[in-house]
């Protein structure tokens, strides 16, 4: 049986923390080898909200076997994992990235 991500409202990502719907993903992500970026913690960016690195490829074969990933949860290979409820992501590190933000990302 797979894990249903609660549908609550919105609550916006912290400094330190992705949105309550993505929250669960992440974890599961850590418990399968996958870091968070320690230096960048979440990054405001302008166009695309707020967005959580990490520091391997995302398992999006582990969150579809562990995960029913609802509708505003949006799963995408090239890009990383979006909720569309609260604009806030997780996303591979990738030093080509280029974020809208006023703040120096470090790669």
């Amino acid at each position: 049986m797979k894990v249903n991500i609660i549908e609550s409202p919105f609550k916006p990502a912290t400094k330190n923390e992705v949105c309550s719907h993505l929250q669960p993903i992440l974890k599961v992500l850590e418990e399968h080898g996958n870091q968070r970026d320690a230096v960048n913690n979440i990054i405001n960016d302008r166009s695309d909200g707020n967005i959580m690195l990490v520091e391997k490829d995302i398992d999006f074969e582990l969150v579809g076997d562990i995960f029913e990933v609802p509708s505003y949860i949006i799963l995408q290979e090239s890009r990383g994992i979006m909720c569309s409820k609260c604009w806030c992501a997780i996303e591979k590190k990738n030093k080509d990235r280029i974020f809208q933000t006023g703040t120096k990302v470090i790669f």
